[in-house]
C-alpha cells in the first residue's frame, strides 16, 4: 500500500539534493510472542509479519534481569500497569499507531501520574500531527510524545548525537553516528520519525540527514529534529519517557539495539515508580446547560428559587432509560451496560419516589444511554434532558467502566445523581473550597482535555447556594469529584489530595430521601370538581392530590394565587404512575395548568411542586 503524504512548508526545504537513500531491508519474519515488565505490543500493521522488535526488546530485558510479560494493546488492562517498574509500548512497523482514544488515554493518564515508559514508534509522531486538531490528540501529543504539531519528515539518515544524556552515556557508551537503514515497511513511511520538540523534553540524537522526496530540508529545520527523545518531570511526578522515533530493529548494529535499550532502562529505572494514588482520576464532563432568559426586573429572591429548583423533578416521576443501539459508536458490550445498571440499582435501594425502568424505545425513555468512546462520561441534569433532541443522548460513558475506572459502579451512580438533579459537590459554595487554579486548569487540560470553559463550569464556578439541601458540605459525595495533590489551597487538610470515600454518603442518602421521599398514598388530599383546594406548601415542597373522574371527557386543572409552580398530571394504575402531562409556570405571567382527557373510574394524580409564592397560603388548586 502506498501512503500519499501531504507536501510539506515549502520554506523549510532547501535546494540540495538528498544523499543516496539506503536500499531498503527486506523485512525478516517475525518470531513466535512469548507471554512473560511489561511489553505492549501495537503492531497492528498488515505487514506485521516483518517486525523484529518484540524480540529484541525480550532480549535487553531479560538480560538485565526483569521478568518481562507480553501483551497486545487491544488486551492489555490498564490498572495493572502500575505494578510494573516499566511499561515498553511498540508500534513496530504499524504506521496508525496509537491510533485509538481508549490507547491515547491510557498513555496520557500512565504518564501524568508518574508512570515511566519507553514508546517505540517510527510513524507516530507523523500520525498523532496528522490528526492533531482533535484535543485528545493534541494532548497526546504534548503529554506522551513531547512533539510540535510542526510537519513530521520520514525520509532520514543516521541517527547523530546532539546532546550528552545519561542515554547515551550510562552504563554504555553509545557512538555518535548510529547506523540505521529502515525496513521497507510496505507504505512508504519509511519507519522512522523526525521529530521537533516541545521545550520541556530533550532532543538527544537528531538525524544526518533529514529529506523530503529527495531533496534535503533546511539545516536549521533538520538540526532541531530528533530521533531519540527524553522526558524527566521528577520535580512534579517523577514521571520519565524514552521516545524512539524509530523502529528499533532497525539500527544496523544489534549491539547497539541492546546497549540503547539497556541505558534507556538504566536512566528510566532511576526515576520514582508510580504509585496508584491518583493514578485513574476521570471526571465527569457536564455539557453546557441550555440558556434560559429571565425578565430583567425579576425578584432577585424568586430568581434563586427557581434556578434552585428547576432541574429537580416531580416526586412519583417514573424516569425511563435505555441503551442505545445505534450508531454502531454508541452501543455498549453487555458488560459496561451492567455496571450502568448497578448505578440505578444503587438509587432504587434506597426505595426513593423517583422510580427508574429500563425501555428498549428511545423514543419512550428520557434518559437515553450511549458509549460513545473519547467523548467523555456526562449527563444531562435533571429536567435539563427535555432541552435535548429525542434522538440524542442524554447520559455517556466515554471509557471502560471495568478496566479503565477504578470507581466501577460509582461513575454511573454519579451520572444518574446528575439525571436526578444534583449538581457537584466540590461546587458547593459552603465548601469553603480555594483552588489553585493555575493548577486545576492545567491539571484538567492535561488528564482531561478541557478547555478553561469546561474547567469552570465542571470545577471552579459555584452552584446557586441551595438551602434546600442542607447546610454543610459533603466531601464524600458520590457527586465529588477526586482531586489530585496541589489543587486545593484550602481548606488546608485537603492540599495533598482528596479522595470521596466511594459510594453513596449518609447525606447523600438523607438528603434524596429528603427531595424524593418514599411515595405515600395516604398523604396525598382527593380534589372534586369546581372545588379549589390551598397548596399549603413551603419553597422546594411539594404535596400530591388525587381525582377519579365521574365521567370521561377533558378535565382542566390549574393552579390560582401569585405563585411559581410545576404540575405534573399522572395517571395510576396498579401502584404505578405513567405520565400524562406537565406545566411549569416559573418566571411567567400564567399559573400552571394542563388539559387531559379522562376516563371515568381511572385513578388520576396531580402533583405541585412549589418554588415560590408571594403570600403564603395564597395558592390553590381547581379542576373543573
Amino acid at each position: 500500500m502506498k501512503i500519499e503524504f501531504a507536501k510539506p512548508p515549502a520554506e523549510e526545504l532547501s535546494d540540495q539534493p538528498a544523499p543516496p537513500r539506503k536500499a531498503a531491508k527486506i523485512g525478516l519474519e517475525a518470531v513466535s510472542k512469548r507471554k512473560s515488565a511489561l511489553i505492549i505490543d501495537d503492531n497492528n500493521s498488515i505487514h506485521a509479519g516483518e517486525s523484529q522488535s518484540l524480540p529484541i526488546f525480550m532480549s535487553a530485558f531479560k538480560t538485565l534481569g526483569y521478568d518481562v510479560k507480553l501483551e497486545k494493546s487491544n488486551e492489555t488492562i490498564y490498572t495493572t500497569w502500575k505494578g510494573y517498574d516499566i511499561v515498553v509500548w511498540s508500534c513496530s512497523d504499524d504506521y496508525s499507531a496509537v491510533n485509538t482514544t481508549k490507547y491515547m488515554q491510557m498513555l496520557i493518564e500512565y504518564v501524568d501520574k508518574g508512570g515511566r515508559i519507553l514508546l517505540e514508534s517510527g510513524n507516530v509522531a507523523a500520525w498523532a500531527e496528522e490528526y492533531g486538531e482533535t484535543a485528545l490528540n493534541r494532548m497526546f501529543r504534548e503529554t506522551v510524545l513531547h512533539s510540535t504539531g510542526d510537519w513530521v519528515y520520514h525520509d532520514v539518515g543516521d541517527l547523530k548525537l546532539k546532546t550528552n544524556h545519561p542515554i547515551a552515556t550510562t552504563p554504555n557508551a553509545l557512538p555518535e553516528t548510529i547506523g540505521f537503514t529502515p525496513t521497507d515497511p510496505g507504505d512508504d513511511s519509511g519507519n522512522a520519525n523526525a521529530v521537533r520538540i516541545l521545550t520541556d523534553a530533550t532532543g538527544i540524537y537528531n538525524w544526518s540527514s533529514v529529506a523530503y522526496e529527495g531533496t534535503l530540508v533546511k539545516d536549521s529545520i533538520a538540526k532541531k529534529s530528533y530521533g531519540l527523545i527524553a522526558y524527566d518531570s521528577k520535580e512534579k511526578n517523577g514521571g520519565r519517557i524514552v521516545y524512539f522515533a524509530f523502529d528499533i530493529d532497525d539500527i544496523d548494529s544489534p549491539d547497539i539495539q541492546q546497549k540503547l535499550i539497556q541505558n534507556s532502562v538504566n536512566w528510566l529505572g532511576n526515576g520514582i515508580k508510580v504509585s496508584g494514588l491518583g493514578m485513574n482520576i476521570r471526571l465527569c464532563s457536564l455539557p453546557k446547560p441550555p440558556e434560559r432568559v429571565f425578565p430583567k426586573d425579576i425578584d432577585p429572591k424568586r430568581l434563586q428559587l427557581i434556578i434552585m429548583l428547576a432541574q429537580k423533578w416531580v416526586n412519583g416521576t417514573v424516569l425511563h432509560y435505555c441503551f442505545l443501539d445505534q450508531p454502531a459508536e454508541y452501543v455498549g458490550a453487555d458488560e459496561q451496560k451492567k455496571v450502568v445498571r448497578d448505578g440505578f440499582n444503587k438509587w432504587k435501594q434506597l426505595g426513593i419516589g423517583i422510580k427508574f425502568e429500563e425501555v428498549a424505545n428511545p423514543g419512550d425513555a428520557q434518559i437515553r444511554i450511549g458509549f460513545l468512546r473519547g467523548d467523555g462520561t456526562w449527563s444531562a441534569v435533571g429536567r435539563d434532558l427535555f432541552s435535548v433532541g429525542p434522538n440524542e443522548r442524554t447520559m455517556n460513558f466515554g471509557w471502560d467502566l471495568i478496566t479503565e475506572d477504578p470507581r466501577g459502579v460509582d461513575t454511573p451512580t454519579h451520572e444518574i445523581g446528575h439525571a436526578l438533579g444534583f449538581p457537584h459537590e466540590h461546587q458547593n459554595p459552603k465548601a469553603g473550597i480555594v483552588w489553585n487554579e493555575d493548577a486545576v486548569y492545567d491539571w484538567a487540560t492535561r488528564t482531561q482535555g478541557w478547555k478553561k470553559e469546561d474547567t469552570d463550569r465542571n470545577i471552579i464556578s459555584k452552584i446557586v447556594p441551595d438551602e434546600v439541601e442542607g447546610s454543610t458540605w459533603d466531601p464524600d459525595s458520590i457527586m465529588h469529584y477526586a482531586f489530585a495533590a496541589g489543587l486545593i489551597n484550602e481548606p488546608e487538610q485537603y492540599r495533598n489530595g482528596l479522595t470521596p470515600a466511594g459510594g453513596l454518603s449518609e447525606r447523600d442518602i438523607t438528603w434524596v430521601r429528603t427531595f424524593y421521599p418514599p411515595l405515600d398514598p395516604t398523604t396525598s388530599t382527593d380534589l372534586t370538581v369546581n372545588t379549589p383546594v390551598p397548596l399549603s406548601l413551603g419553597s422546594g415542597e411539594q404535596r400530591d392530590f388525587t381525582f377519579v373522574p365521574d365521567e370521561t371527557r377533558t378535565y382542566n386543572f390549574a393552579t390560582e394565587g401569585e405563585s411559581d409552580t410545576v404540575m405534573v398530571l399522572f395517571e395510576e394504575k396498579n401502584n404505578k404512575r405513567n405520565q400524562l402531562a406537565a406545566n411549569d409556570d416559573s418566571a411567567e405571567n400564567f399559573n400552571s395548568h394542563t388539559s387531559w382527557g379522562l376516563t371515568k373510574g381511572n385513578k388520576y394524580v396531580i402533583s405541585i411542586r412549589l418554588y415560590h409564592e408571594w403570600v403564603k397560603g395564597d395558592t390553590t388548586v381547581k379542576v373543573w
